[in-house]
């Protein structure tokens, strides 16, 4: 247990909302997730934006907001011992590796992944279960400037169609903000070791960050039954994604079916990249269909690898990455792949102009398959 975690113990109970309070708050959750997939709706027809790669509605309500910041170049480096780590410049005198030598090295990590993925065992069980840690970083400070890593976990339940009478169900935790690497934590000592930050948003409880997690939730999902992914106005259930083609190529067709089905007009390629990343960090598929997404990525034009990437858990993997650039503003989404078991790691959307990062989310797969446990709060 670090000092953070002790004085999180150390601080006095919150009293839990009341009940009127609570409905209140999931009313304003509710509104806050419609007008967002309004606006995203209307954002991808209108640009074709990349969208958060693999994050379930209730989460991408809640960053969408805290994730509006403006957070220092600096923040490019490590998130809470992981991160992705840039790679170093080329010395004078090195050439330029060539084009085909870059698709070679992209490539070579997704074809292993696939190679992998090809080898996997299908598995059954009650609930499809996902669970996944979601990290926003946010600078604060009286005295001196640092950044806190906003967290959240969540658990996404889906039960086989043979469970009768059983509901798609979320779970959600705040486990508390914590300074973001070991520098901040030498910041927030010198600043007083704060327990709580203001984010600016008028003085409510819910513009009050705690070092403190909160109390854990499991409520419905209102979706279409059996729906696993959420793909703009399209949703598949367990049935249709067990049904995905298992040919890289077939696999692309049916996708860019999606696309005409959910009315955007995102470019293929960044349509390809964003679906692909929800099926591995969210979908059960057939060891052949997660084969045929891998050679998909793989056959995707401007993408680029790094090594030796470790995600927030500290997992070492190799980043697959497509940046997107319009009026001056950078896009980058990100997919962490382990090649040696073709898990997916990590997923990191990153958006910034020339004053800095306007936004950044990490979302860590903990871990995904099926279970026979019943859902609980996590």
């Amino acid at each position: 247990m670090d000092e953070l975690e002790r004085v999180g113990e150390l601080l006095p109970e919150r009293p839990e909302p009341a009940p009127e309070a609570v409905a209140q708050a999931r009313a304003r959750l509710m509104n806050a997730v419609r007008h967002d997939h309004a606006v995203r709706g209307a954002n991808a027809r209108r640009a074709g934006r990349l969208g958060v790669l693999g994050l379930g509605a209730a989460t991408v309500a809640a960053v969408a907001v805290a994730a509006l910041i403006l957070v220092p170049p600096a923040l490019s480096g490590s998130l809470l011992g992981g991160g992705l780590q840039e790679q170093p410049a080329a010395t004078a005198g090195t050439p330029a590796p060539s084009r085909d030598s870059e698709a070679s090295d992209t490539r070579q990590p997704l074809l292993a992944a696939a190679q992998a993925a090809r080898g996997g065992v299908t598995s059954t069980g009650l609930f499809w279960r996902v669970r996944s840690q979601t990290v926003v970083p946010l600078t604060v400070g009286t005295t001196r400037r640092y950044t806190i890593a906003r967290r959240w976990l969540e658990e996404t339940w889906t039960p086989a169609e043979r469970v009768q009478g059983a509901h798609s169900l979320v779970g959600m935790r705040n486990l508390g903000a914590k300074p973001l690497t070991a520098q901040d934590e030498d910041a927030w000592r010198r600043d007083g070791k704060p327990t709580t930050w203001e984010t600016g948003d008028g003085g409510t409880r819910d513009s009050t960050v705690s070092i403190r997690p909160g109390a854990a939730t499991l409520e419905p999902v209102t979706a279409r039954r059996g729906a696993v992914l959420q793909i703009g106005e399209v949703s598949l259930t367990l049935t249709e994604l067990q049904g995905l083609p298992a040919d890289s190529h077939a696999l692309r067709t049916r996708l860019l079916d999606l696309r005409r089905q959910a009315d955007v007009e995102t470019s293929p390629e960044d349509w390809l990249f964003s679906v692909a990343g929800q099926l591995l960090a969210r979908a059960p598929l057939a060891p052949g269909v997660r084969a045929a997404t891998f050679e998909l990525l793989a056959d995707l034009p401007s993408v680029a690898s790094r090594r030796g990437v470790r995600d927030q858990l500290g997992r070492e993997g190799v980043a697959i990455e497509r940046t997107r650039r319009e009026k001056g503003v950078s896009s980058t989404a990100v997919l962490l792949i382990d090649p040696d078991s073709g898990q997916l790691l990590e997923t990191r959307t990153t958006t910034e102009n020339d004053k800095g990062i306007l936004k950044d989310v990490m979302v860590v797969i903990v871990s995904a398959g099926w279970t026979n446990t019943r859902p609980a709060p996590p």
